[in-house]
């Protein structure tokens, strides 16, 4: 008979590679990424307000307003979040070299219970470069995220084992999952102005439309779920089962071209006065897909009836992987997104924009599903501009902020913010260095 302290070091160590992944996710976002540090301390309400090689990824039609830039590039402009809830990094470090008492793993627990598990996300974008020249635009960036969840019961294992804080119902890994993706993208936008009038008691006004193109190279990805696993809560029996399609990893299978696609955006914008108004839909049309030629499959499996047990975890042809993470596969491309900001100039320095966005059907959402916010941009010096901003996302809200300083043509900015939603609270930050004329 195996012991219980031998279940629950198998246990745990199944398990192991997904808190691990809620903890310390790694920068594996959006198809084409904001360069934009002051949109992140806007938090995110940026549409209306985006020019120059911002336009890109906000709104192409930006490009065709008449105070855009006639020259603009942001040179390597960075950005990234993590965070873990409801337990924290924090949480962990303050024990890091503390024993973990029975008190504190069940005020840890309660908290993961009440917060539906244990969830983590984690995101990186690089812009290597982003430009414009008059109506014309260009972004090549790579775009990373991972997003994993641990069920209630499976962070009891990792925390009590199988049998060290109660008996009853085993212990079953619900919606235990791992998601991850990093892709390249090369973006070109162009800009039209329209030369009409809306029927609005303003004087001037000014009308453009704009078309981003975009081409996808999907470089990694990983996918894991759980599929019906199981702990006897008694001491005897395991069967966990949590099978993962990866892109291979091995020396004579690396390469940056896991699929491809091409994406269109479309949008239009409006001026009158003081007041913008911008409409995009993203991925109006993508054809981007995951080339499965390249990818393994590991069974995930742990197994034992109390005397003996086995394990599967090598990696094995993709087509052994079970139809239903497959066809995750083949649904981890990018969703549709429709959105509608605002800017009102109310003076020389000051200046508040809102923005609404939605994503619809299928896809790998880029950002929160929905985004509902305000921001104000206050220049109290010419140059120097202070930014903020908040915003309610799907399953809670988003913070920013942030300062920026002009000479010149160089802009040099940064910003952080802070995101509490789907999965958990994320903290981010960004820096951006900016040449145009304004």
């Amino acid at each position: 008979m195996i012991s219980a302290t031998t279940v629950r070091s198998v246990v745990r160590a199944a398990l192991l590679p997904l808190a691990m992944a809620c903890a310390y996710a790694l920068p594996l976002s959006a198809q084409v990424p904001s360069a934009s540090a002051p949109a992140l301390a806007m938090a995110d309400n940026y549409a209306a307000m985006a020019k120059g090689f911002n336009a890109v990824a906000w709104n192409p039609a930006m490009l065709g307003m008449p105070d855009r830039p006639r020259f603009s590039i942001g040179l390597l402009p960075v950005r990234g979040g993590v965070g873990i809830g409801p337990i924290t990094m924090g949480d962990v470090a303050e024990y890091q070299s503390r024993f973990l008492d029975d008190a504190v793993k069940e005020e840890w627990l309660r908290r993961i219970i009440a917060n539906g598990g244990e969830k983590g996300s984690a995101s990186g974008d690089l812009t290597y470069l982003a430009m414009s020249a008059g109506r014309i635009g260009f972004q090549l960036s790579t775009m990373s995220q991972l997003s994993a969840n641990l069920s209630p019961d499976a962070a009891e294992l990792l925390l009590f084992g199988n049998a060290e804080r109660t008996t009853g119902e085993d212990f079953d890994l619900g919606n235990s999952r791992i998601q991850g993706m990093v892709t390249t993208t090369a973006a070109a936008t162009f800009a039209q102005t329209i030369p009409m009038r809306l029927l609005l008691p303003v004087a001037e006004q000014h009308v453009s439309v704009g078309v981003t193109v975009k081409y996808t190279v999907g470089n990694a990805l990983i996918l894991g779920r759980n599929t019906g696993s199981t702990v006897s809560n008694t001491g005897g029996d395991i069967d966990v089962s949590f099978p993962v399609i990866q892109s291979d990893s091995a020396a004579s299978a690396r390469t940056i071209d896991r699929g491809r696609g091409i994406g269109v955006d479309v949008g239009a914008a409006w001026r009158g006065g003081p007041l913008t108004i911008s409409a995009t839909v993203r991925n109006l049309y993508n054809s981007f897909a995951w080339d499965t030629a390249g990818f393994v499959y590991r069974p995930g499996t742990v197994r034992f009836d109390g005397t003996s047990g086995d394990a599967q975890i090598d990696m094995e042809s993709y087509a052994n992987a079970p139809s239903e993470l497959k066809h995750a596969v083949q649904g981890a491309t990018y969703a549709r997104q429709f959105s509608v900001g605002g800017a009102w100039r109310v003076n020389e320095k000051l200046l508040v924009a809102g923005d609404v966005r939605q994503h619809l059907g299928a896809g790998v959402p880029t950002g929160p599903r929905s985004h509902f916010g305000v921001a104000t941009e206050y220049r109290p010096i010419r140059a120097l501009t202070m930014r903020g901003g908040i915003a309610l996302i799907t399953g809670g809200y988003q913070l920013g902020g942030g300062a920026g300083i002009d000479v010149g043509p160089m802009s040099v900015s940064a910003s952080v913010g802070q995101r509490r939603g789907a999965f958990g609270a994320d903290n981010m930050a960004a820096f951006g260095l900016s040449f145009g004329d304004r």
